[in-house]
């Protein structure tokens, strides 16, 4: 004769059932298997897409302060720009009235 029966399906291998001390876990169905499964993929999915959104939020960041930095190098670029643009006309300004003066009164203010 083989082992009683409470050893064949003795949830705890080879323990029999009424020695065990919790109950027999139930045995999950296809369907629930195949959910667990499905939940598993979808949350691996969602990490891989929350990475990929950081990182993207992270570019984004860098391009714009990188883009900042250049508007500030710009302005700054503009602004000697027009400093010098300013000493130009005034130097043109300074050469247009020696111009127009007699040679002797232009030297003595030179």
């Amino acid at each position: 004769m083989g082992p009683p029966e409470s050893l064949l399906f003795s949830p705890t291998l080879g323990i029999p059932l009424e020695w065990s001390s919790s109950p027999p876990a139930p045995i999950p169905s296809i369907t629930e298997v195949f959910l667990c499964k499905q939940m598993e993929a979808l949350m691996t999915l969602l990490a891989a897409q929350e990475g990929e959104l950081r990182r993207a939020r992270e570019d984004h960041d860098m391009a714009r302060m990188e883009k900042e930095a250049m508007e500030r190098e710009r302005n700054t670029s503009v602004r000697v720009a027009m400093e010098r643009a300013l000493e130009v006309q005034g130097l043109w300004e300074h050469l247009t009235q020696m111009e127009g003066q007699p040679t002797g009164e232009a030297e003595g203010r030179g």
